[in-house]
């Protein structure tokens, strides 16, 4: 079992990400993936929260042959307090 509500046999193949970077602005950081077919119907999955990063499950949740799927997630707090303290924004505290 993946986890309480995703059962394996639910889920896509594994997809390798074609396309990974970060996105940087104003001192905040999101990190993205991008998988499945590149000119297939683009699908955007955000993810975040403390600790929650995306797993490699996450990217068996749509089909890779039908969509172009772009993960983005925020950097949790938790890697915030491993910047320097110039790099780091106070309202995300």
């Amino acid at each position: 079992m993946m986890n309480a509500f995703i059962q394996e046999h639910d889920l896509f193949p594994a997809a390798l990400p074609f396309h990974t970077g970060r996105l940087c602005r104003d001192n905040h950081n999101l990190y993205f993936e991008e998988c499945g077919k590149k000119t297939g119907r683009p699908i955007l999955f955000l993810h975040g929260g403390p600790g929650a990063g995306i797993a490699p499950s996450h990217r068996r949740l749509f089909n890779p042959d039908r969509f172009r799927c772009v993960y983005l997630i925020s950097v949790d707090q938790v890697s915030l307090v491993r910047l320097p303290r110039s790099r780091r924004t106070p309202q995300n505290y």
